[in-house]
């Protein structure tokens, strides 16, 4: 039997539904921006399923897992300054267990981008052939105005990824925490259990998971049914 060490599990911090939601948030962006061009059914459906998770990403934001919660991260600037100055200044000091202030409001800005994008998409005209589903409750000056708002904010996502991209590979280099592994198993390794509350029992996280999940979907179904188009 070998003496090795076992390597640390650490501790579970992202609980499922927060994990899921975070590569099914990854994946519809991707879609949404390859079908930018067309076919302009499936940018549609890919622009629903991004505010179905959206919503569904807000009220987890209220009854979700510890530090799934804006309660738990979403802090003011002061916080956000000190916790740069000391990445700059004390890279090696201990990390937070769920998002840190900085990271907070990166989650903040990418699913306010993100849920105004495809609100906007609803409304859009693309002066051809293509409305939204929801462009004929709006004046065809209003369509194009948003139009070219939702054309804006298209143009601004990629570099705020893209700066999202940038912190969790700055982190990867400067404190050796690679943040990818743990949005897929859960766990961080460098945070130890003693640290962190347990999440919530997994029967009743997963009940409220597609309790919030099921008023996401019912937006998307209301959008589409009583729509105009």
């Amino acid at each position: 039997m070998s003496d090795a060490p076992l390597r640390p599990r650490g501790a579970m911090v992202w609980d499922l539904p927060t994990r899921l939601f975070h590569w099914l948030l990854a994946l519809t962006v991707i879609g949404a921006w390859l079908t930018g061009e067309g076919p302009r059914w499936l940018h549609v459906w890919f622009g629903l399923s991004i505010l179905a998770l959206v919503v569904f990403r807000l009220i987890w934001g209220v009854i979700g897992g510890r530090h799934a919660r804006f309660r738990d991260f979403v802090r003011g600037p002061t916080a956000v300054a000190l916790h740069l100055r000391e990445l700059r200044d004390h890279p090696t000091a201990p990390p937070e267990a769920g998002h840190n202030a900085a990271g907070g409001w990166m989650v903040l800005i990418m699913l306010g981008l993100l849920g105004v994008q495809a609100v906007l998409g609803l409304f859009t005209d693309d002066d051809i052939l293509f409305v939204g589903p929801l462009g004929e409750m709006l004046s065809y000056d209003t369509r194009i105005t948003l139009t070219g708002l939702h054309r804006l904010i298209g143009a601004v996502l990629p570099w705020v990824i893209g700066l999202h991209v940038l912190a969790v590979l700055l982190y990867w280099v400067i404190r050796r925490q690679n943040l990818v592994w743990p949005m897929i198993t859960g766990r961080k390794p460098w945070v130890s259990p003693v640290e962190v509350a347990p999440l919530p029992h997994r029967q009743g996280s997963t009940t409220l998971a597609i309790l919030a999940l099921a008023v996401g979907v019912a937006v998307v179904a209301a959008i589409l049914v009583f729509g105009p188009g």
